[in-house]
């Protein structure tokens, strides 16, 4: 049948269900219907009609029939169980050196703290901090040498160490990434403190108080750190040594499993926490009923992550094999005219970002450090005497913050999120300092003009002189706009960016090259699609803060590594002044992938709203037929 006449002999179904799902008044019997028959018209398509835009209409018609029927499924018991008794145990089985590596790590920090205190007492104010130790002298002089655990209310005490706990346990998983280097330094770390410790009370004579109370929660804490070790070992291995497989398989195959790893590890955290919050409290409870506690918790972290998968792998000599395959790596390439979903724009974005890391990276990078230098010995120093001066004025009140609270906790993370806002300014705000106009104009004139020529690729156009002018333009307008409304720069630099990456592509795809034609056409879209661009927006802000947090926590963690385990002030003129820097390289890469991104974004909502990708095929077919004669395509 030609796609003519498959069109025309169900269009006017297709427009009933349409209109019934955007009323959502179909009755059950006329959603089964319409679930049925789209999917046999969309079999039908992808079988004879597969490079066509009407079998991504119907696919898109039939995606809000398949939530309907299915967003209410029952829970899946059966899959959760194989998850934790099939899966993670395979996975287990299979990261068993890693768990070794881990675990020789901590324990070779252990070794350091202990026999460091015992060398030399003034370790453990290097490690501890002298007001933690002379608190924990004071409580023993007492009596209560474990007094600590009694400080805070049990539900403050939960919710404080259970956040704190997941979120250092994210960075032992995550810091892999950084070639195992991240993860086997806080592996350390954490041994050298947990031996300072061991130590201070062993030679006091309270090594059986000390095993009794620590480890009620300790064993699960301990060995959760382990796994979690582990997993980051496991992800910075995949980068490294990637073997037979490509380096993307490796990373791909590494991620998936230390990733299962790391939410196995979610609720034994959680457990840790209330026994430390509820029970470990309690010293004066029966020698029995800890020893019971400690012993439970060992027995099961031996048998889940190390018996059971031996039995496992005793049983079937195939277990683990599966999670050592390859998955087939998808292409993500964009396709102009199509329509995808906010989540698979992302993932399209990522993969140009993989694709073009060395160029955009490059350019980012040179970018970012001649704007810097230029910018600060230009204006004598001036950024580098406000960083100092924002420092003294209202920064500096966080050096003094210990989130012995959720409030105190969550005022440090404000002001930590002000920060990173404020750090931005000297990269956009050129009415404070003029010596950043020219580098403003280089960094949107770069954005634009890589956006322009993957669009002009997509409309199969090559770049004339004018209209790398146009670009120019565009380019000084953003400057020019950000540089005159100061103070309000960071909500229009949100609101800009992604109207400005839109109207491009919309321009030279749709309108002949006129980007301020496509520069209003986005501006209309965005009130008819509010809900889509806000949420664009949002993930983007989403995941901006998500980077430059994970950053700040890991040049304080460096910060601390040169300083020979002195704490360093995350709030001071260094952290801060270097944070400054890399707001400079990163901010172009980061610009370049979200005007992708938000690019992306509106040449979907624009074939959403006009459908001139279907219209165009569909035109053609007629001209196809009267050229050339055919009945058939």
């Amino acid at each position: 049948m030609r796609e003519s006449k498959f069109i025309d002999r169900n269009s006017e179904k297709w427009k009933r269900f349409e209109e019934g799902i955007q009323a959502q008044n179909l009755g059950p019997d006329e959603l089964e219907r319409a679930f049925l028959e789209l999917n046999d018209d969309l079999a039908y398509s992808r079988t004879y009609y597969p490079n066509r835009s009407v079998r991504v209409f119907l696919n898109n018609l039939l995606t809000p029939v398949y939530d309907k029927i299915y967003k209410s499924r029952p829970f899946n018991r059966k899959a959760m169980v194989q998850f934790f008794t099939q899966t993670a145990p395979r996975i287990h089985f299979s990261a068993r050196q890693y768990m070794l590596v881990s675990f020789m790590t901590v324990l070779l920090g252990f070794l350091v703290g202990f026999f460091g205190t015992r060398h030399d007492a003034q370790f453990a104010h290097t490690v501890l901090g002298s007001s933690y130790v002379n608190m924990t002298e004071n409580n023993i002089e007492k009596g209560d040498p474990l007094g600590v655990y009694k400080h805070d209310s049990a539900g403050e005490m939960f919710l404080g160490i259970a956040t704190n706990n997941l979120r250092v346990g994210f960075y032992f998983f995550v810091f892999g990434a950084l070639f195992c280097v991240g993860t086997l330094y806080l592996l350390l770390t954490n041994g050298i403190v947990l031996g300072v410790f061991t130590y201070m009370f062993t030679s006091r004579g309270l090594t059986g108080e000390y095993v009794l109370t620590v480890y009620q929660h300790g064993t699960l804490e301990i060995l959760s750190m382990v796994v979690e070790g582990a997993a980051g070992i496991m992800l910075g291995s995949g980068l490294l040594f990637p073997g037979t497989l490509t380096r993307t398989q490796a990373i791909q195959n590494a991620a998936r499993k230390s990733i299962t790893m790391f939410l196995v590890c979610i609720p034994i955290i959680i457990v840790a926490a209330f026994i430390e919050s509820y029970l470990t409290r309690f010293t004066n409870i029966g020698n029995v009923q800890r020893t019971l506690i400690i012993l439970l918790s060992l027995g099961f972290m031996l048998y889940y992550f190390l018996i059971l998968p031996w039995l496992k792998h005793r049983r079937n000599k195939q277990f683990d094999v599966q999670e050592e395959q390859p998955r087939p790596e998808t292409v993500l390439e964009f396709i102009p005219e199509t329509l995808h979903s906010i989540g698979g724009v992302l993932m399209m974005t990522v993969y140009r970002l993989r694709k073009s890391m060395a160029l955009w990276g490059l350019l980012s990078l040179g970018l970012g450090i001649a704007g810097f230098y230029l910018a600060n010995h230009l204006g004598n120093q001036d950024i580098t005497r406000d960083v100092a001066f924002q420092l003294r004025r209202w920064v500096y009140s966080s050096t003094q913050a210990n989130p012995d609270s959720i409030f105190e906790a969550v005022t440090s993370g404000a002001k930590l999120i002000l920060w990173n806002i404020y750090a931005c300014r000297y990269v956009f705000s050129a009415a404070r300092f003029p010596e950043l106009l020219p580098v403003l104009l280089l960094m949107w004139f770069m954005v634009f003009a890589v956006l322009q020529l993957q669009a002009s690729a997509w409309a199969g156009k090559t770049v004339k002189f004018g209209a790398w002018l146009k670009t120019a333009l565009y380019a000084t307008t953003a400057a020019a706009i950000l540089w005159l409304v100061q103070g309000f720069w960071w909500p229009v630099l949100w609101l800009l960016w992604p109207l400005l990456s839109m109207g491009l592509g919309l321009g030279i795809l749709h309108y002949q090259g006129n980007l301020f034609r496509g520069f209003r056409a986005s501006f209309g879209m965005m009130g008819k699609h509010f809900g889509r661009f806000f949420g664009s927006m949002l993930l983007i802000t989403v995941l901006y803060f998500m980077l430059m947090m994970g950053l700040w926590f890991f040049i304080t963690v460096m910060l601390n590594f040169s300083s020979s385990m002195q704490n360093v002030n995350p709030f001071s003129k260094e952290v801060l002044g270097f944070y400054v820097q890399l707001n400079f390289v990163l901010w172009p890469l980061f610009l370049l992938a979200g005007g992708y991104f938000y690019m992306l974004n509106g040449i979907v909502l624009h074939e959403k709203q006009t459908g001139s990708g279907l219209l165009k095929r569909i035109h053609g077919i007629g001209f196809r037929k009267e050229v050339y004669g055919v009945e058939t395509e």
